[in-house]
Formats: structure tokens, C-alpha cells, sequence
């Protein structure tokens, strides 16, 4: 691509949300440190996700969750990313497979000694690295940023295990928009129409889901990609998840429709005749 391509891209999925968490942490640690290290007023870290008693993204907000839910911040910060982990491996992995189905590389690949097996976990290792550039990274970052003004004995103690949750987590964002833009990318020969269909069934699904949750019931939220994906990463940041929302509708859109497509990709792989 062009480099402001690269540029555009950069804006979107680091400057937000990234660029104004960093902005947020700073303010709010620092005023924190010049305050004694005291709690805000009115800040009340959310126990459970999608109970917006924060107050929102300010800097009253983001020092009680590290005051109160410490890894509560970086669930914050991944479901806060849930746009940017589709939009960029949709436009810059979404030739992984349409390129070598449209030019015919599939058949020298295979009539080499390099296998099925081998090619696909080739490219989802790639995909997976484009996504972790907007979820795992930034976040791992962050979370040093934290360590470093806040308060760095108390809040480096309770998140210790921050590195593991943010590998964890960040697979499960992984795994989605992985599976989406490969699955289409097999079905498809243009990256260009990988990239649009990718984001667009995205933006339908947590289009449908926000137009159900507000004029049905709330639980229909389920069907939004970022909540399914959100409550599966909740235990691992130590939040709860509400009465309301399924667990199983959220298993099987967060995780099991994923695998389902990956199974797609493979299924494909699979049906590619190699003249040797």
C-alpha cells in the first residue's frame, strides 16, 4: 500500500483508542500522585462489564479501574479496539488467500513439499500478528505506561499476570477477525472486496445486535462480535458478567462460529487438485 495508507490506518486503529488512553493515563495517574495517591470522587470502578458506572472514558474514570479493577483496564482497552482488530487485517491480510487463489499459487505451493497444514497456519500466524498490532501490543504498552506513573509497587503487584491476560484476551479478538477475513479471503479472488465484505459484515452484526438490544431486550447485544468477545474475556480480567446476556449465544458467536470458519478455510485448502 501506499504509505499514507499506512498512515490512514495508523490514525484509526492507534490514535483511538490507544493514542487518548495514553493521554488519560497520564493525567489521571499523575493527578493521582500530586493528590497522595487518593481516590478520585465520584469514581467507581465497574465489577462488571458493560455497567457503564465509571462515568465513561475520562481521567476519573481510568484511575479507578486502576485503583479498583487494575485489569479491569485492559478489558477496557481491548473492547475499546474491537473496530480496529477487524478494520486492519481486513485490509492488509485480506489478499493472504484471494492473492494465491486468483494467480494460482496454491498449486506450486502444494506440489512442493509444503503441506496443507503448514500453508494455513502460515497465513493465520500472519493475520494474527496484524491483529495483535491493535490489540496486544498497544495494550502491553499501556499497561507498562501504567506501571510506570502510577503507582508502581502496589498496582504492579495486582497485575502481575497483566502480560498473560493480554496474550489470552487478545487471542480470543484474534480468533474472530482471523477467521472472518481468511474465511473470505478462500471464497473470494479480489482483496480489495475481502477487505470491504469483512468490515461490512462487522458493522452488520453489531449494527443488528445495537438495533435489537435498544428496541427489544438488551440480552440481543449477544450478536455484536465486541459483547460476545467481551464476555468471554471478562473472567480473565477479573469482571463479572451480567445477569442478562447469555453466556452460551456469546460462546458460540465469540468462539464457535470462528472455529467454524477456520474449518471453511481448511475445507478449501483441502479441495485444491495438485497436478504433480
Amino acid at each position: 500500500m501506499k504509505w499514507w495508507c499506512w498512515a490512514l490506518l495508523f490514525v484509526l486503529t492507534f490514535m483511538w483508542p490507544y493514542g487518548v488512553y495514553a493521554v488519560l493515563i497520564f493525567i489521571s495517574t499523575l493527578g493521582a500522585g500530586l493528590a497522595g495517591g487518593g481516590p478520585i470522587a465520584g469514581a467507581k470502578a465497574p465489577t462488571v462489564v458493560f455497567e457503564q458506572s465509571s462515568g465513561g472514558v475520562n481521567p476519573a474514570a481510568i484511575l479507578a479501574l486502576v485503583q479498583g479493577s487494575p485489569l479491569g483496564l485492559v478489558w477496557e482497552l481491548l473492547h475499546h479496539a474491537t473496530f480496529a482488530s477487524v478494520v486492519f487485517p481486513a485490509v492488509v491480510a485480506a489478499g493472504l488467500l484471494a492473492s494465491d487463489r486468483r494467480t494460482g499459487a496454491l498449486q506450486i505451493y502444494f506440489a512442493r513439499p509444503v503441506s496443507r497444514l503448514a500453508y494455513l497456519v502460515g497465513k493465520v500466524l500472519a493475520a494474527t500478528f496484524f491483529v495483535a498490532l491493535t490489540t496486544a501490543i498497544p495494550t502491553f504498552l499501556l499497561w507498562l505506561e501504567t506501571v510506570a506513573f502510577g503507582s508502581t509497587a502496589t498496582y504492579t503487584w495486582q497485575t502481575w499476570i497483566a502480560p498473560l491476560v493480554i496474550v489470552g484476551a487478545s487471542a480470543l479478538y484474534a480468533l474472530w477477525s482471523v477467521a472472518l477475513v481468511l474465511s473470505l479471503s478462500s471464497v473470494m479472488r479480489r482483496p480489495a472486496i475481502v477487505a470491504i465484505v469483512a468490515i461490512g459484515v462487522h458493522l452488520l452484526l453489531e449494527g443488528v445486535g445495537a438495533i435489537l438490544a435498544n428496541t427489544l431486550d438488551k440480552k440481543w447485544s449477544v450478536i455484536q462480535p465486541g459483547h460476545a468477545i467481551g464476555v468471554l474475556t471478562a473472567p480473565l480480567c477479573g469482571l463479572g458478567i451480567p445477569e442478562w446476556i447469555s453466556l452460551p449465544a456469546a460462546v458460540g458467536i465469540g468462539f464457535v462460529l470462528p472455529i467454524g470458519l477456520l474449518t471453511l478455510v481448511w475445507w478449501r485448502l483441502r479441495a485444491v487438485e495438485v497436478a504433480t
